[in-house]
């Protein structure tokens, strides 16, 4: 495809912009040396409020449900559930004490499929993270990841979680909860935050849009600061 034809497409996506196949798509547009995640990246730099029309989904049920994650790992492959599952209750560098993991978002009522679940929530000092986890050999772009929080945290019902939540993050206000997303090794968005020298667009975009980037070692739960 040529960048129009990248960006018409992007223009005309009626769902949700990070499930966008072009989002995920390796190489370079067609007749030029830029990468398809720059181009679409640079549009929605120019675009910015490209996020507004996305509101709050009222999800009355509450935040806080149980898991059932020892049934369910004999017969998974979600290996992002599993291993952060693996760390809940446990305190990272940077983003502080896992609180809870696969937080859902999808409100009781029809017409809201595909929303899915926030992969990890902490607390770190005065801030609290929703945080998008890519693990393993996960293929899916940095930009995919930056974009799928970004359509969470507009989302989330922010007063009710912190209502949910309230001895975890007590004393926080919406202010306070941050998008952030973490990257271990294998994965294509980590290959790709190591080299983002050459994405600059894309680097912009995570600046612009307030996402925190994070690697983590799983052998060690070591998390180090990417962007």
């Amino acid at each position: 495809m040529t960048r129009d034809e990248v960006i018409q497409e992007i223009r005309k996506e009626k769902g949700y912009l990070y499930k966008s196949r072009l989002v995920n798509y390796k190489g370079k547009v067609k007749g030029e040396e830029e990468k398809y995640t720059e181009v679409i990246a640079g549009y929605l730099l120019t675009h910015l409020d490209f996020l507004d029309n996305i509101k709050e989904l009222q999800r009355t049920r509450g935040y806080r449900v149980m898991h059932n994650i020892k049934k369910r790992a004999k017969k998974s492959n979600r290996y992002e559930e599993l291993f952060a599952s693996k760390i809940s209750g446990e305190k990272l560098e940077c983003l502080g004490k896992v609180i809870d993991f696969q937080v859902p978002l999808k409100p009781a009522n029809k017409g809201h499929d595909g929303v899915g679940k926030i992969d990890i929530l902490s607390k770190c000092d005065s801030k609290a993270y929703i945080i998008e986890l890519k693990y393993g050999s996960n293929q899916e772009t940095l930009l995919r990841a930056v974009l799928e929080i970004a359509y969470y945290y507009q989302w989330l019902w922010k007063e009710k979680l912190l209502k949910d939540f309230g001895n975890e993050l007590n004393g926080l206000r919406q202010g306070d909860i941050k998008k952030a997303v973490l990257l271990s090794a294998g994965t294509r968005s980590l290959a790709e935050s190591d080299d983002l020298d050459s994405r600059p667009n894309l680097k912009k975009l995570i600046a612009a849009i307030k996402v925190e980037v994070f690697s983590i070692d799983d052998n060690e739960n070591k998390v180090n600061i990417v962007v």
